[in-house]
């Protein structure tokens, strides 16, 4: 049974979206490619959906790939805000 998707595997797949490189993704955040790879495979497989194509022009996200991108953002963005809420507290 798949687990849920993680906010480890979410920064990777947001840090590849961005870089479109395994390796310049893996630097960005301080892991090795291997690392990133088995992330975003987990990320994929949790989710039941290809989200990255591997191409001549590095990676390169898949339509669903864009729609969770979009979504993985949005989790980041008010995880920071709620650890920002919770430091204030």
């Amino acid at each position: 049974m798949p687990s849920d998707p993680t906010l480890k595997q979410l920064t990777y797949f947001v840090a590849l979206a961005e870089t479109h490189h395994y390796r310049k993704a893996a630097e960005r955040v301080g892991v090795s490619q291997p690392s990133l790879s088995q992330q975003i495979v987990g990320l994929e497989t949790a989710l039941g959906l290809d989200l990255v194509e591997r191409g001549q022009r590095g990676a390169v996200l898949t339509p669903g790939g864009r729609e969770v991108l979009a979504q993985a953002r949005k989790i980041l963005e008010e995880t920071a805000v709620l650890k920002t809420l919770a430091t204030d507290a």
